[in-house]
């Protein structure tokens, strides 16, 4: 039975047991180091969950039609109980989206879109990975800058995997054996990600999607991906990618636009007093 709006789900948010996380902010002993209460989610955890309430009200027309605007303002930690929460259409048809946790902090604000039929123009060019990876900060990063991609065909595992590090039980993806949006999401992430070296560990900030076709194991996924914006605030340095994932070299599954804090600036040093 498909949800009406306005609505609202609860989560808890989980973080999986992946070596990756190990020594890093996502790790509960090492955030608490830090003085954070446990680990922090990564974006890609949140946006999952906000995406349920999408895809509980429109199933399958959703995943491989609809959209979803996500800003995250709040970091979100470990076994953190999210209130996620849908209101009735606004006159765009969309529906404004709030994350709350469990201290009543609004953790991610945003929009869910119903599914509509697009037919985008995008400019795909495809460049491989390579073997050495060039470094690059705030003083290269460019407008224009063209991220890379590596080829691969997903496996049914590749997306039960996906699944279950997210948590992501929904029937819709179940049934249909269908990538859920955080497995897409990663995928054009992790590849505009290891395309240079960045100042520091960068930072999801906000992603706005919009998806053209539902993705299936043995799809050959790349990804076409371009810095369309640079910009600073208050010291912080951020890139706006649009990140289009691709089937077959020239199929458009779903386009990411994504914001990344990717470098921070050292705070100034005040200068001594001297007699």
């Amino acid at each position: 039975m498909s949800m009406t709006f306005p609505a609202r789900i609860e989560v808890e948010a989980l973080l999986d047991d992946h070596p990756r996380y190990k020594g890093s902010i996502h790790e509960d002993s090492v955030a608490q180091r830090m003085g954070y209460r446990s680990a922090l989610l990564p974006g890609a955890f949140v946006y999952t969950y906000a995406a349920r309430l999408a895809v509980s009200a429109w199933g399958m027309d959703w995943v491989e039609r609809g959209a979803i605007s996500t800003r995250f303002r709040r970091p979100v930690f470990n076994g953190d109980l999210l209130t996620i929460a849908a209101q009735s259409a606004e006159p765009d048809g969309s529906h404004r989206l709030t994350v709350t946790n469990q201290l009543g902090e609004e953790v991610v604000t945003g929009t869910l879109g119903a599914p509509a039929h697009e037919t985008p123009q995008a400019d795909l060019i495809f460049q491989p990975h390579r073997d050495t990876r060039e470094a690059i900060d705030a003083a290269r990063m460019r407008p224009g800058t063209r991220f890379n991609t590596s080829e691969r065909v997903l496996t049914a595992d590749d997306l039960a995997a996906s699944r279950r590090a997210m948590a992501e039980t929904h029937p819709v993806f179940l049934q249909n054996d269908v990538a859920h949006p955080g497995c897409l999401v990663r995928l054009t992430m992790d590849d505009v990600l290891r395309s240079f070296i960045l100042p520091m560990p960068p930072i999801f900030t906000a992603v706005e999607t919009r998806h053209y076709c539902a993705v299936r194991p043995g799809d050959r996924v790349s990804t076409s991906a371009v810095a369309t914006e640079v910009f600073e605030s208050g010291g912080k340095h951020y890139f706006v990618s649009d990140e289009y994932l691709v089937l077959d070299g020239d199929r458009l599954a779903a386009r990411h636009r994504r914001t990344n804090l990717f470098q921070i600036d050292p705070a100034p040093t005040e200068a001594r007093a001297t007699n």
